[in-house]
C-alpha cells in the first residue's frame, strides 16, 4: 500500500480525488530514481480483489499485520471502510510491544 500518511487525501474513495493523490505522486517522483515505483502499486485493485476473494470464500479472513506508526495507522483508516461488509472476518494484528530477543539470546518486552 501506498503511504497515506502523506499527501492529499480530500475525497479519496471518489475517483477524482483518487487521481489526484496518484498525480501528487507521480510529481512527486518525477526527478527521482524511484519515478517508475508509483504505476507498481495500485491499492484500489488490491482491495478490489481482497474484497472480491471475502466474497466468493465466506470461510476466508483478512489479517492486516500493523505497525504503530503513522504510515499503517493512515492505510488503516483508508482501508477499514472499504471492508466494512466483512465485519469479524478482519483481523488486525498490531505489532505493539511484542516480545524481541536482546543481545543475550533472552527475551524482552520493549516498553513503549
Amino acid at each position: 500500500m501506498t503511504d497515506y500518511a502523506v499527501g492529499p487525501v480530500d475525497r479519496i474513495y471518489e475517483t477524482e480525488g483518487y487521481q489526484q493523490r496518484r498525480d501528487w505522486w507521480k510529481q512527486l517522483l518525477e526527478n527521482s530514481p524511484y519515478k517508475e515505483q508509483s504505476d507498481l502499486v495500485d491499492d484500489k485493485l488490491t482491495v478490489h480483489n481482497l474484497v472480491k476473494s471475502l466474497q466468493e470464500n465466506e470461510e476466508e479472513q483478512a489479517w492486516i499485520w500493523m505497525g504503530q506508526n503513522q504510515h499503517d495507522v493512515c492505510g488503516y483508516y483508508w482501508l477499514m471502510p472499504q471492508l466494512r461488509a466483512f465485519q469479524g472476518r478482519v483481523m488486525v494484528l498490531y505489532m505493539n510491544n511484542l516480545p524481541f530477543i536482546n543481545e543475550k539470546d533472552r527475551y524482552f518486552i520493549h516498553p513503549g
